[in-house]
């Protein structure tokens, strides 16, 4: 049964990077099963079954229920293709309804934007761009130009930040060798705030 699988293994016949037939495994999700990649690969190719899909076609296909669609229908077959522009449709349709695009924004998404998505994800729990670069089917380092400063990267930029006193380098006047505080008073920094510029 479904639940007795744990993990897949997905072959990219065709890649825009052109490294064709690679195979990548994908583990169960027990945490998150509505986001799980292999519940949605199983999904995926148990629907092929019942649609009867021919074993030299995508599976990636599904049966159309509006007239419009059906009549699309080639003679003897039960299932359409689902396409890219179905799937920018889609999310394109998902990010205005959450966060009330117009019509300009709503065409920066687009069947990329999972994939640019996965690319900060990944970057946020610190994994190391190899990783990256590997799971996501990237042969160059291109995928940095899709890193965006979000609020969770300023998170953690203030956070580096806060470095202790003792790891601050010892500072101290040239002229008297005196220490020099690495912090000063609320009142001395006003003073100096209110000092015109020279």
């Amino acid at each position: 049964t479904i639940d007795d699988v744990h993990y897949v293994q997905i072959r990219w016949r065709k890649q825009k990077n052109n490294d064709n037939g690679q195979i990548i495994p994908y583990v169960r999700d027990e945490a998150n099963l509505r986001f799980c990649p292999v519940y949605a690969a199983l999904r995926i190719r148990q629907r092929a079954l019942r649609l009867n899909v021919a074993d030299d076609h995508p599976i990636g296909a599904f049966a159309p229920h509006t007239r419009r669609a059906v009549a699309r229908l080639p003679q003897g077959r039960r299932y359409l293709f689902i396409t890219k522009k179905m799937v920018e449709q889609m999310i394109q349709d998902s990010a205005v309804r959450t966060f009330r695009l117009d019509a300009t924004d709503r065409q920066r998404w687009s069947a990329h934007s999972p994939r640019i998505t996965a690319c900060n994800l990944l970057h946020r729990q610190g994994l190391p761009d190899s990783y990256i670069k590997l799971r996501l089917r990237w042969r160059s380092l291109a995928f940095q130009d899709y890193l965006r400063n979000t609020f969770y990267s300023a998170t953690r930029h203030t956070t580096a930040l806060h470095i202790t006193e003792e790891n601050l380098p010892r500072l101290s006047d040239p002229a008297t060798g005196d220490e020099i505080p690495h912090t000063r008073p609320q009142e001395e920094i006003v003073q100096l705030l209110a000092c015109p510029s020279p």
